[in-house]
């Protein structure tokens, strides 16, 4: 009974409901003001599509409890580099740039000699995670409790980081 009362009153306004939704009960300055705020918006431009699928090694730093670097890092044979800066770095956003063929080689040269045992313990929880994708391969680890060539890979790929941070 109460739906078709409802409905009784959107199909047959009285006139007191259908003059209070007209323009004519708005002020003017209202529409003005909306209007100059419409006008004004900063439209933001879409983000550029990054292909980060060939990359053949990536790196991302995750949060920490404090003011750590989070950001992405992708590697490509070619030796392009795509990074995009989240928090606590200087430059946040994507930045593209290129590394020499000696570093691609050395990356090259180490990425299969990665083994578990130098991940290390993950013991602090305000260390921040990292993770080392190649392969088909994914890696999450503490940098700081890693050794060996996933610790010289991980201060390369860090060393890119803060080049790039330093342009």
């Amino acid at each position: 009974m109460f739906h078709d009362a409802v409905s009784l009153c959107y199909k047959y306004p009285s006139t007191k409901t259908h003059n209070a939704l007209t323009m004519k009960n708005v002020p003017s300055h209202l529409i003005l003001i909306t209007m100059i705020l419409v006008a004004s918006c900063k439209t933001q431009k879409s983000p550029k599509f990054i292909d980060t699928e060939n990359a053949f090694i990536s790196l991302s730093k995750g949060r920490c409890m404090g003011r750590c670097p989070v950001y992405d890092l992708w590697v490509f044979k070619d030796g392009r580099v795509i990074y995009n800066g989240i928090d606590y770095v200087a430059k946040k956003g994507i930045q593209e740039t290129m590394i020499s063929p000696a570093k691609i080689d050395t990356l090259e040269r180490l990425i299969p000699t990665i083994k578990t045992t130098n991940l290390g313990e993950i013991i602090s929880r305000d260390k921040p995670l990292t993770i080392l994708r190649f392969n088909d391969k994914r890696i999450v680890y503490q940098s700081s409790k890693s050794k060996g060539n996933l610790l010289f890979i991980s201060n390369l790929l860090n060393k890119i980081q803060i080049e790039i941070n330093n342009e």
